[in-house]
């Protein structure tokens, strides 16, 4: 998956601590916490990288956001998506998402249980950044 094997280490920590973030704010409204998967991360980090190119919920093909997951198998039952650009902290990102009323109904819709976070690392140091919700019937 192209863009996925570039990950720095600060980009891991970057991820990791955004999630811990998401989850405490969900764990605020006794929300269950969200998990993560290898294969909804990878996919999350293809978005990420597609933001740099076109900052849009649109993919740089046009095709809407939502068939990244269908390329790569991502079995979901509902899906959402979560964008954001020139974060220089997880802290800030999260405080982003939490401001912005769309944003904040996707971390804490009880529906979703699988959340990817990708982020790709600009030139000047900040980061853009995806959460990709899913809804999950095991």
């Amino acid at each position: 998956m192209k863009g996925y094997e570039n990950e720095t280490r600060e980009l891991i920590e970057f991820a990791k601590t955004v999630l811990e973030l998401v989850n405490a704010e969900r764990e605020k409204e006794g929300l269950t916490a969200l998990e993560s998967s290898e294969l909804l991360h990878a996919v999350a980090t293809i978005r990420a990288t597609e933001l740099a190119e076109r900052f849009s919920h649109q993919r740089p093909d046009g095709l809407a956001w939502y068939t990244v997951l269908d390329e790569f198998a991502v079995p979901y039952d509902d899906a959402d998506e979560n964008i954001g650009n020139l974060y220089a902290s997880p802290g800030q990102a999260v405080e982003d998402w939490m401001n912005t009323p769309k944003f904040r109904e996707n971390i804490m819709n009880p529906k979703f249980n699988m959340v990817g976070v990708g982020l790709h690392l600009h030139n000047n140091g900040t980061v853009c950044g995806v959460l990709l919700f899913i809804e999950h019937r095991n």
